[in-house]
């Protein structure tokens, strides 16, 4: 699949890369604090008005750093998945 960048910033690049209609995030983040952090939320609440559709997120079961992430920018849990490598994950979609 091909990623597309969105946002891109010194301390984070966020992407987006569609699949069978959906379109799902990636966010990378080279640094992070408290400053950054209130940017990243800014500028993805309007990324999230702009798309004006739901955006997902696949979440690793067990990846606390991610859980948090994705509490903090309002993701909400919609089902479990399991991937063609036998692996369940979960999966997130943004919240209003």
């Amino acid at each position: 699949m091909i990623k597309t960048t969105v946002i891109q910033a010194p301390e984070y690049v966020v992407q987006f890369e569609e699949h069978n209609g959906l379109t799902f995030v990636h966010c990378e983040v080279f640094k992070w604090n408290k400053t950054v952090r209130k940017r990243l939320q800014q500028e993805f609440e309007i990324l999230k008005l702009i798309r004006g559709a739901p955006i997902f997120a696949v979440h690793e079961i067990g990846d606390e750093k991610h859980a948090k992430f994705l509490n903090l920018f309002n993701f909400n849990y919609v089902q479990d998945i399991y991937g063609l490598d036998h692996v369940t994950r979960q999966l997130f979609v943004t919240g209003n």
